[in-house]
């Protein structure tokens, strides 16, 4: 069932969608593009507008994930991943959920614009109708605008980052980078694995740093987007965020966390709230003080995503938090 209001919402992102699309083949390949921070219905979105969509076009919608860590394997409830069977959730087809292994974190954002422009060339001949959903804000800001080309890393120098990462950690990174003059982006933080790998193994390809590349190349792009931002107030989100956390915590959790660290024999994770769970479960914090620094954690992500947002330019934006 939809919320109230969400209805005439929903006919209403259709009708703009449809317009947009007018110049185009009927409905040929369509690309909607739904961002928002997180915990403000984005996926759930998805899906009723999916639905819908496909009620008035008769073409298949499929859903294609822009968040980074719901790419990997073995911490879907901590993730907040949608339940998938055989690639489908509510009948509606997702694809690049859960694919990756977390021992492999050399995945950039480049990979995973190659691997959603394969998802648009293999369902093109079928007219489908492309919704591409996540708060990761490089892999959205990359897909609508472009992005700059960025030397190939090869094999031997993410594996010697990688290397130095697991034993070091992000911070020894960070500070050498600092400590050689090389320009790092302001909202990058000594915590931030991913970016920080890519800036340090971009550097020993090239010997440039990633902020030179990105002011001196020019960004391609060859698609049209119908782009919608979800940015519910603050008390919205901090609502959501808080009641998402406390029903996530609980034993089916725990066991989640405990079968990654065996199965994976890892026990790092940027997943938010691994961290503090593997605490409690070492029983050097209890669950309040756990389920409050994870509420913290996400709080703080959530902001640092709305400011990134926005930025961009969107084609609609909705002032509230799509519950399904």
């Amino acid at each position: 069932m939809i919320q109230n209001g969400w209805q005439q919402i929903i006919d209403g992102i259709c009708t703009n969608y449809l317009e947009s699309q007018k110049q185009l083949h009927p409905y040929c390949n369509g690309k909607i593009v739904i961002a928002g921070p997180t915990a403000s219905g984005k996926s759930a979105l998805a899906i009723q507008l999916a639905h819908t969509l496909q009620q008035i076009t008769n073409l298949q919608c499929v859903i294609i994930n822009a968040d980074a860590i719901q790419m990997y394997q073995g911490l879907p409830i901590l993730s907040a991943q949608p339940i998938l069977k055989d690639g489908y959730a509510y009948d509606i087809l997702h694809m690049l959920y859960n694919f990756a292994s977390p021992t492999n974190i050399s995945l950039s954002v480049a990979d995973w614009l190659k691997m959603v422009h394969g998802c648009f060339n293999d369902y093109r001949r079928n007219q489908c109708i492309n919704i591409v959903v996540g708060g990761s804000s490089m892999y959205i800001k990359s897909l609508v605008e472009g992005i700059s080309p960025i030397p190939e890393i090869m094999p031997e120098v993410r594996q010697h980052v990688r290397a130095i990462l697991l034993h070091y950690g992000p911070k020894m990174i960070y500070h050498y980078l600092q400590a050689s003059n090389i320009d790092i982006p302001a909202h990058v933080t000594q915590r931030d694995t991913y970016r920080i790998q890519r800036i340090y193994e971009t550097w020993l390809s090239s010997g440039r740093a990633m902020v030179d590349l990105w002011k001196s190349e020019v960004k391609t792009n060859h698609h049209n987007y119908f782009k919608i931002l979800l940015e519910p107030s603050k008390e919205q989100l901090l609502h959501n965020i808080y009641n998402r956390t406390a029903l996530m915590i609980n034993d089916t959790l725990f066991q989640e966390v405990i079968q990654f660290q065996k199965k994976y024999n890892l026990s790092k994770s940027n997943t938010i709230g691994f961290q503090y769970i593997c605490d409690h479960l070492s029983n050097r914090i209890n669950r309040d003080t756990m389920q409050s620094l994870i509420y913290l954690e996400t709080k703080k992500y959530a902001k640092r995503q709305n400011t990134f947002f926005k930025k961009l330019s969107w084609d609609l934006r909705v002032n509230s938090v799509y519950h399904s």
